[in-house]
């Protein structure tokens, strides 16, 4: 299981977590999981398959909006981990020099951490969330 400090935490549901990334490829990067640890979407419930994609929709709507992103990259991480996740991630026309750099940037990922600096974001998505 991934260590993510609670201070980073933005949004908890019934079946999801949701936090901004420590270690973020852009401003914003969250990671979503499913509370109960699988590896692969076909694990989940489908009670808990639904809170997940809803919390992944929830997350990147207050995204757009918080970052005045016009796109984001949603990213799948199933049956590659050892625990299932989603990364979402903010855009901008020019934030990397190439769009497709993003993906050897999501192979490389480190989410697990505490980073000082995002509880501050971190706050401010769980107001504009209502949490």
């Amino acid at each position: 299981m991934y260590t993510i400090s609670n201070k980073l935490l933005i949004k908890e549901s019934t079946h999801a977590l949701a936090y901004l990334c420590p270690s973020p490829i852009l401003e914003g990067h969250a990671v979503i999981f499913p509370k109960r640890p699988v590896s692969c979407t076909s694990d989940l419930s489908p009670e808990e398959n639904l809170d997940f994609w809803e919390n992944v929709q929830t997350i990147a709507r207050m995204l757009r909006e918080a970052y005045n992103s016009p796109s984001l990259t949603i990213e799948l991480k199933d049956r590659v981990n050892p625990v299932l996740f989603a990364n979402a991630i903010p855009r901008k026309a020019g934030d990397l020099e190439s769009n497709d750099r993003i993906y050897p940037m999501l192979e490389n990922l480190n989410i697990e951490g505490d980073n000082e600096e995002l509880y501050q974001a971190a706050e401010l998505a769980r107001k504009l969330l209502g949490s």
